[in-house]
């Protein structure tokens, strides 16, 4: 009777022993289970730690970056276009002139037939017909000549004529706006220095606040070194949006009459500085 007993009692003090096991893996458990906790915990207040952008801000940053998407792709695309014309009007000029070239061209004059010879005269008159050609075209082509040198010079003279006047204008402008035509000539020279390609500068110039601009720039020479570094689209649009809304002129900013001219003929106002005074931005 006692064995039975003691047999019976022997799954509890199995289950006794098993339990016990399992007892002891609890902690493992727990530990195990504090640490992924502890991880969550620790990522959350990692992201919550996290600076968050406000929606408008969030929103005008994109604005930003598609307005400068849209830039450099317009950018491109007048690039592509231009360089295409460019390709273009040389093949056309190519064979223009390939054209001109033949119609103008001089042959070859043969020299003088032999009088014994029986075909003399039809040689004779063949030679002095080709000389006569030859006096023709040479003729066409030196008036030719003549007409593209004269056409050079009228557009040089107009686009200097059309230059003088903008610069007076845009001298006088600044002036208005309380700025002398020294510091103008400086700002200019500076801003040159800095990197501002010519073709900047002289829209500048064709500007009614420009001079104002230029003195801005001139005073703050990171912003133009910036400047320096954009295509010419996306200079025009941070001058329009980051330079313009900082300067604060003194008077109304109006296009300047141009100021009457002097006994010579000049626009009453030349500097003697190169980027002001008989310059041609191309």
């Amino acid at each position: 009777m006692s064995e039975e007993m003691e047999v019976a009692e022997s799954p509890a003090v199995e289950n006794d022993i098993t339990l016990d096991a399992e007892a002891h893996d609890l902690p493992e458990e727990s530990a195990e289970n504090q640490e992924g906790e502890q991880g969550e915990i620790e990522n959350d207040a990692a992201s919550d730690s996290s600076p968050d952008i406000a929606p408008e801000q969030e929103k005008k940053l994109e604005h930003t970056a598609s307005v400068k998407k849209a830039i450099n792709s317009k950018h491109r695309q007048m690039k592509e276009a231009q360089e295409k014309a460019e390709e273009l009007q040389k093949r056309i000029d190519e064979l223009e002139g390939k054209k001109l070239a033949e119609s103008t061209a001089l042959a070859d004059v043969p020299a003088l037939p032999d009088q014994f010879d029986d075909d003399f005269e039809t040689k004779r008159q063949q030679r002095e017909a080709i000389l006569i050609e030859n006096a023709r075209r040479a003729a066409i082509t030196e008036y030719n000549q003549k007409q593209e040198l004269q056409a050079q010079q009228a557009a040089q003279i107009k686009q200097q004529k059309e230059w003088d006047e903008k610069q007076a204008a845009f001298m006088a402008a600044g002036v208005e706006a309380g700025i002398s035509e020294d510091s103008i000539v400086e700002s200019a020279q500076t801003i040159s220095n800095l990197g501002l390609p010519k073709d900047a500068i002289a829209m500048l110039v064709g500007e009614a606040d420009g001079a104002v601009i230029m003195d801005y720039l001139s005073k703050n020479p990171d912003l133009t070194i910036e400047l320096a570094g954009m295509n010419p689209y996306q200079q025009g649009a941070a001058i329009q949006s980051r330079v313009r809304n900082a300067v604060k002129p003194s008077k109304k900013m109006t296009k300047a009459p141009v100021p009457p001219k002097t006994a010579n003929g000049a626009a009453g106002h030349q500097s003697g500085n190169p980027l002001l005074k008989g310059a041609t931005f191309e």
